[in-house]
């Protein structure tokens, strides 16, 4: 079994929705919405301090958001480990990288994508949404076949992705990871017996 300790981090009226529905509606990856690890829910870390600095900003960023309270949401989520794609980890990298190419044999922007993946170079602002849009597709895709041709269904996908290069007076510039995990099967996290959430008021 694999265990993961997640946060979600929302507004507060978003939050207390979840836990009055007790339920997290999962995103759908679209040409206005992208999601780069493709539809699901989407957590940190739950121990991830420069995660919870990101999405704080991220919620009071948001339209409509810049005055709400920001509440993190923690759980615990388990599968079965061959339910759990881990994009950092060689065999499932390089299966990724064996249906692109089979997927997508004249696209060569996914694979740039691919390419920006695996050696954790920051994505320029221009190119962001674009390549946002393909390697949501691509996820979606990939997990669509694992579960129709190997009747594979994925619980969990994550990957570590780089953010930023934070700024020290005292030390050297130190680059920014944070791991995202998209949960498609719902189910991992809206049984609250089991996932054991716990909301907390952060910002």
């Amino acid at each position: 079994m694999v265990t993961k300790y997640l946060m979600h981090i929302t507004t507060e009226e978003n939050a207390n929705n979840i836990k009055k529905t007790n339920e997290f509606i999962p995103s759908v990856h679209t040409n206005t919405s992208i999601q780069w690890l493709g539809n699901g829910i989407y957590f940190w870390d739950s121990n991830d301090d420069d995660a919870i600095k990101i999405g704080i900003s991220l919620v009071k960023n948001k339209p409509g958001n810049r005055y709400k309270k920001v509440k993190k949401i923690c759980l615990q989520a388990s599968t079965k480990e061959e339910k759990y794609i881990n994009l950092d980890d060689e065999k499932w990298a390089k299966r990724f990288s064996n249906f692109l190419k089979k997927a997508f044999p004249n696209g060569e922007d996914i694979f740039e994508i691919f390419a920006m993946l695996r050696s954790q170079q920051k994505v320029d602002s221009k190119d962001h949404n674009r390549m946002g849009k393909m390697m949501g597709n691509a996820v979606n895709l990939f997990t669509e076949i694992l579960e129709k041709e190997k009747h594979r269904k994925i619980d969990m996908i994550s990957y570590y992705f780089y953010q930023a290069r934070k700024k020290s007076i005292f030390l050297p510039d130190k680059e920014i990871y944070i791991r995202q995990y998209c949960i498609k099967n719902a189910k991992l996290v809206n049984d609250t017996k089991s996932s054991k959430w716990k909301i907390e008021f952060i910002a």
